[in-house]
């Protein structure tokens, strides 16, 4: 296992804490899941409006469905909305959910659940 990452299993998710290297009080909670038969590990995120996937190789090739807007400290971030098929995180499974790809070179490229 990587250095500042432990699993604790609960309630049926492999929850994956990365621990900040420079603050031990502090990680971030990330689970598991799939994606057909790509594993991705995601940030989880309570207060996330639409869960969000990092440019690669799968998402790449996922037609676009729309756009979506999200604002932060930096100003506005387009991204694409695409649909993903058979997602699984746990226990929790979908056989479609529509999600933001984010952009190629974005500057903050991890997948999170929302």
């Amino acid at each position: 296992m990587e250095k500042g990452v432990g699993i604790k299993k609960m309630n049926g998710f492999d929850l994956i804490l990365k621990f900040d290297e420079e603050d031990e009080d502090s990680a971030e909670i990330c689970v598991a899941g799939m994606i057909g038969v790509r594993p991705y590990t995601f940030l989880l995120d309570t207060g996330a409006a639409v869960t969000s996937l990092k440019w690669d190789d799968y998402t790449s090739q996922l037609p676009p469905q729309g756009e979506h807007q999200s604002s932060g400290i930096l100003g506005n971030i387009e991204n694409d909305l695409v649909t993903i098929r058979d997602l699984k995180v746990g226990s929790l499974e979908k056989k479609t959910h529509t999600a933001a790809r984010l952009g190629q070179n974005h500057p903050h490229a991890r997948s999170l659940i929302g």
